[in-house]
């Protein structure tokens, strides 16, 4: 939807007219920034009434010459301002018009729309939709800056109608993935799900970025979204991280203990295992490493059979309570192996 036109008083007709002036006598100056003023004359146009009542003060006098008198008519010094104004006609916004002022322009536009409306205009839309990826990596910074997650969560939604890859890349970079490393939001959750479905290759590359790089602080909150969403981009994405680790700190630990689930390949429970027994020897009475043991063996049922020797090792040497219930679930998987390859061969 279009911005709509601001209805100026009659009174107040004489002292626009004058702003009109002046602000046409400025338009040479260095500090006139004639890009930003095309974009704006676009989103906010004169009313029609307004622009046929100004064009008309435009209009000189026509001078009115004495046939009685000898004397030659001298010209009248008449203050017009050389306003320029569109027509009634005149098309849409110059969507050519690319700098950072003009970006910074959209970008108030966009936050006023979304706090009185929850949306975005055509107008911001349709600008939007025609950036090239270097304009679309300077809007979204600017909007990380100004929106709140409420707004963010409307801003996606308006964008459903016109997202592509080209799109949902930087909007997830520079502004979804910023925001859900600081708070919680049931909002953007929302959003996740969607692009998680819609977009699931661009949001678990994205995701997997943010994991390698959270905090100890930001932890917590970005997997409180991480595990709410589908278990199957759990999976891919808890794999994707294992294979590209190349050692096992406590993030780590935390990360995978999280979001593995039944789903994950086995080349990446290969690799957490081995990685495992490397660190296993200095948290041999950790409960945490103990509890994230357990989970590895449950998750991997009658697979266990294929890292049974590392496995069986960490287990034999840990010490902290859960080693009587490692042992015995250890035992309990690898038997069914057993008794699964028996059947098999039978």
């Amino acid at each position: 939807m279009n911005l709509p036109r601001y209805k100026f008083s009659k009174e107040a007709e004489p002292q626009l007219l004058q702003f009109l002036k002046i602000a046409t006598e400025q338009k040479s100056h260095k500090n006139c920034n004639l890009e930003s003023y095309e974009v704006w004359k676009k989103l906010l146009p004169l009313d029609p009434t307004l622009i046929k009542q100004v064009n008309e003060f435009q209009t000189p006098p026509v001078a009115i010459i004495d046939l009685c008198s000898d004397e030659e008519p001298q010209p009248q010094d008449v203050d017009v301002p050389d306003v320029p104004l569109q027509s009634e006609n005149e098309g849409e916004i110059n969507l050519s018009v690319s700098s950072e002022s003009s970006i910074s322009d959209i970008v108030l536009v966009i936050k006023e729309n979304l706090q009185t409306q929850n949306d975005v205009s055509d107008t911001a839309k349709e600008y939007i939709g025609k950036c090239c990826s270097n304009d679309l990596d300077l809007l979204f910074k600017l909007l990380d800056q100004t929106l709140t997650n409420e707004e963010v969560y409307y801003f996606g939604v308006a964008l459903q109608g016109i997202i592509t890859n080209l799109l949902v890349i930087p909007l997830c970079h520079h502004l979804l993935m910023p925001k859900i490393r600081k708070e919680f939001c049931d909002k953007l959750l929302i959003l996740l799900e969607q692009f998680s479905q819609n977009y699931s290759s661009v949001l678990e590359e994205e995701c997997l970025v943010v994991l390698k790089t959270l905090s100890q602080d930001e932890i917590a909150i970005f997997l409180e979204y991480m595990k709410k969403l589908n278990s199957r981009f759990q999976a891919t994405l808890v794999r994707n991280f294992i294979l590209a680790v190349e050692k096992l700190d406590e993030n780590c630990l935390v990360i995978v203990g999280t979001l593995l689930n039944h789903e994950v390949e086995y080349e990446a429970l290969n690799k957490f295992v081995e990685m495992l027994s490397t660190i296993a020897e200095d948290r041999d009475k950790d409960k945490n490493f103990g509890k994230l043991l357990m989970k590895v063996v449950e998750v991997l049922g009658p697979n266990i059979v294929h890292v049974e020797k590392p496995l069986r090792h960490i287990i034999s040497g840990h010490k902290s309570v859960w080693k009587s219930k490692l042992q015995k679930t250890f035992s309990s998987c690898y038997e069914d192996s057993q008794l699964f390859s028996q059947s098999f061969r039978d």
